[in-house]
């Protein structure tokens, strides 16, 4: 879908919760006169919410996979044609489709007259508002419409700071064992991505600098090379702070995505990084968020994206202030029931204003609030403890602080979950935060190039502890052995307050005269509003109660072979005792079948599956769990194809006196489509030109006189199997001549000559490879007739007579069903056509092409 901070310190804090400028993408939407292009966002209404929902808390249906009962959940395709179809009778272009969204573009009157404007939901509000109004037209399929002409931010980010602390420090304090970069990755810390989603763009070279830093820092070379992609949609793209360009106000976002990005490098060096780059705006906000889910579930890529982190929000009052407030609610929930469904467990900032979500309006900070993702509050270890570790430290929550204070509360916009209840907590909506990680004293040191003050300095609060969160989790999922996501864990975090470090900040006082008040809450014995159930133990809250499905993988996504080698991967803390592959079936939970050990490989062929051959395959693996007694799926997606490729090759005289015209192309009946073309074309056994290309393409090249050429076109398809055409061009002057022939010359003909006769018996031969053979004679008002012979039987005879002389004109004739040798006779038949003059009989060159 889409294509992303070492100097002197400066401040020491940078203001929390701060609301963020216009991006270049929105500055964009509302920058020049009524004629201007304006963007919307159509969020996608799924086929079944309440599905959606099951699926994002592991739920698959019985006898069903989670492939397809995710497509059967999200928007059906039916459903993408409509809007799009609705979208055009409207006056509006169609931008992009994805699974959860339309994007489309208009004028900026269009755009207002069908959809209103979101600055007149609340013009005094300082942050975006979703699009007041969906056309009739659309309603069956769209639940809310983001964009137009409101360049108002929609989230805030959460930053800090005062000493450091660095990666070591946050691993062992939340009971994850030391990724030391001496010591070589296993396989799935290599292969695990950890996604952000970032409303402002940075500069990402920052992240090779932080790891020289962490190199000169620690004495250790060995730290990688950070792995790093940046996916930023070129229609919304995300915007850079400089001191010149079109955001000058966005000064200090970019050290947000240093923060983040360089958190989860310190903790997480080996793991991939995909940071989902767009504008300050709902639109982005989820835009970026359907990507991750997208990516996730792609199945011709596995992504591996266990974790993301978001350390953007926006307050519950903009939900509440909104008149769409149900839609704007529910259509964030959709995409992120979409990312958990997939596998990703999403973790945000709980924001460090206390229970002040902005600084100013009691209240939470959404999307942390929602009973989907894993709300990170903040603790802190005092500058007493003269140590440079906080592995023993003393942990209050981050509270009442100069630097702010954990962001908590209770929601008035969303019910309490089930996973809150059946813990004890009693409380008339969601409760915030669910965990905490280090937000305070100390900081963390962020190596940056942003406009606000280059070099080296600390930050902190909750958009440390998120991604400090996020990578933590990922790393020891990763020394489970596992490098996939297992989705929504908050039923498992819940189900497990004793495997958390309680904080307790020892005040038995009301909260409100706690010094570590946050406004609402006061670190104490159990849950509370500020640190949530403590801060994890990873090492011992990664366990069966957190589920996770096992997962299947093939080796390549396309088999040239019947049989489809495959891998089985369960974590360690998973328990699976019988095992079978079903090939585009329905699945029943037996283990019929099934077979003690995991299977290596599957064969799709007549005998075992009614036929089934080239094409795709859905693979699904089921797994019986005698713990839980149940089954568990997990798809893969081969294309097989047996057949070999059909490559073109075809060499032909070019319009001047000395060139030649190369063509190659071709198909594929297996279907899978041919990948690469290997050509090259050779004269007297020296290669003269040879390429490789993805797709079919016709050049010139120099050609020489009385040369033959031959030319040879591999073609491979994607599943490796490869089948070679040829093509030969001969030159009259490479012909073998019997009978009176003479040369006559002419810039008209290629290589400036052509082989004449009138004799009858004259005969011009030749011996050349191919499927088809053409010849190229001169066609004149004195041109006779002549006979073709191939492989000793007649097979043409051709009438050269023509009005006007016609240089070069090709005339087919044989074709056969492969590349192979034929011998070609010419002969002048002596005769010709009633209206010629006379019987002359001109050759000018001979091709065969596969």
């Amino acid at each position: 879908m889409r294509p992303t901070r070492i100097a002197a310190p400066v401040s020491l804090c940078l203001v929390a919760a701060l609301a963020l400028p216009a991006t270049a993408a929105s500055a964009a939407r509302t920058t020049g006169a009524g004629g201007r292009t304006e963007r919307v966002l159509l969020a996608l209404t799924p086929q079944d919410r309440g599905a959606l929902r099951a699926l994002a808390h592991s739920s698959v249906p019985h006898g069903s996979t989670r492939s397809a009962a995710l497509a059967a959940a999200l928007p059906s395709e039916s459903a993408r044609s409509a809007v799009v179809s609705t979208v055009r009778s409207l006056g509006l272009a169609v931008d992009r489709v994805s699974q959860m969204s339309v994007l489309v573009s208009g004028s900026a009157s269009r755009i207002r007259n069908l959809f209103g404007s979101a600055r007149a939901v609340d013009p005094t509000s300082p942050v975006e508002h979703a699009l007041p109004t969906l056309p009739a037209a659309l309603r069956s399929y769209v639940t809310i419409a983001f964009g137009g002409d409101d360049n108002r931010p929609a989230a805030r980010h959460f930053a800090l700071p005062d000493r450091t602390a660095d990666g070591t420090d946050f691993r062992t304090a939340y009971g994850v064992s030391n990724i030391d970069p001496l010591t070589p990755p296993t396989p799935a810390e290599k292969q695990q991505t950890i996604a952000t989603v970032q409303l402002s763009g940075w500069h990402s070279n920052d992240l090779n600098k932080y790891a020289d830093f962490l190199r000169q820092q620690t004495g250790n070379p060995n730290w990688p090379t950070p792995s790093y992609t940046q996916v930023d949609d070129p229609l919304l793209p995300s915007c850079i702070a400089s001191n010149s360009n079109k955001c000058p106000n966005a000064v200090g976002d970019d050290v947000e995505v240093d923060l983040d990005q360089e958190a989860i490098y310190a903790t997480a060096p080996y793991a991939h990084q995909r940071a989902y780059t767009s504008g300050n705006d709902f639109l982005g906000l989820y835009d970026s968020l359907t990507s991750i889910g997208d990516d996730a579930s792609d199945p011709r890529v596995d992504r591996h994206i266990v974790a993301a982190s978001v350390s953007w929000g926006f307050c519950e009052t903009d939900l509440d202030q909104d008149p769409n407030s149900n839609q704007l609610y529910s259509s964030f929930e959709d995409v992120l029931s979409y990312d958990l469904a997939t596998g990703v467990t999403v973790f945000g900032s709980s924001g460090d204003n206390g229970g002040f979500c902005d600084g100013k309006h009691k209240g939470v900070s959404y999307p942390s609030s929602s009973p989907q993702v894993v709300a990170v509050g903040g603790v802190q270890y005092p500058s007493s403890v003269a140590t440079d570790t906080p592995q023993g430290w003393v942990e209050p929550g981050f509270a009442a602080s100069k630097n702010g204070a954990s962001g908590g509360g209770v929601s008035e916009a969303i019910p309490e979950p089930d996973f809150q209840k059946k813990a004890g907590i009693t409380a008339s909506g969601r409760v915030v935060p669910d965990v905490s990680a280090l937000a305070g004293s100390p900081g963390f040191d962020v190596v940056t190039t942003s406009p606000s003050g280059p070099g080296t300095f600390p930050v902190g609060g909750t958009s440390a502890a998120t991604p400090i969160t996020a990578s933590t989790y990922a790393v020891q999922v990763a020394q489970h052995g596992y490098s996939w996501g297992v989705g929504n864990i908050l039923t498992g975090l819940y189900a497990q307050a004793t495997s958390f470090t309680d904080v307790n900040d020892g005040c038995t006082t009301p909260a409100a005269q706690c010094a570590g008040c946050n406004g609402v809450d006061v670190a104490h014995a159990g849950y509370d509003e500020v640190t949530g159930l403590g801060t994890p133990k990873w090492s011992t809250l990664i366990s069966p109660t957190l589920g996770g499905d096992p997962h299947l993988t093939i080796s390549t996504a396309y088999s040239k072979s019947t049989t489809v080698p495959v891998a089985v991967h369960t974590a360690d803390w998973q328990s699976f005792n019988r095992f079978r592959i079903d090939v585009d079936a329905n699945h029943t939970c037996t283990i019929a079948n099934a077979t003690a050990t995991p299977p290596t490989s599957v064969k799709i062929d007549d005998f075992g599956y009614k036929g089934l051959a080239d094409g795709i395959h859905d693979l699904t693996l089921v797994a019986f769990n005698s713990a839980d007694n149940q089954c568990h799926y997990a798809d893969a997606f081969v294309f097989v194809d047996t057949t070999k490729p059909s490559p073109i090759a075809e060499l032909s005289p070019g319009s001047g006196v000395e060139d030649l015209i190369l063509h190659w192309g071709g198909d594929d009946s297996g279907g899978s489509g041919i990948k690469t073309y290997r050509v090259s074309v050779t004269t007297g056994g020296r290669q003269i030109f040879s390429t490789t290309a993805s797709r079919g393409k016709t050049v010139r090249i120099p050609a020489q006189r009385g040369k033959a050429y031959a030319m040879t076109v591999t073609g491979t398809d994607y599943a490796g199997n490869v089948r070679s055409s040829t093509a030969t061009l001969v030159d009259d002057a490479g012909l073998s001549l019997s009978g009176r022939w003479s040369r006559v010359f002419s810039k008209s003909d290629y290589a400036g000559a052509t082989s004449l006769t009138s004799r009858s018996g004259a005969t011009a031969a030749r011996t050349l490879t191919g499927r088809v053979l053409v010849v190229y004679v001169v066609k004149c008002a004195s041109c006779g007739k002549a006979a073709v012979s191939v492989d000793g039987r007649r097979v043409k005879t051709i009438d050269t007579f023509a009005t006007h002389t016609l240089h070069r004109v090709a005339v087919k004739i044989f074709q056969g069903k492969g590349d192979q040798p034929h011998h070609v006779v010419i002969r002048a038949l002596g005769s010709r056509n009633s209206r010629s003059t006379g019987t002359d009989v001109s050759v000018d060159a001979l091709t065969g092409r596969g």
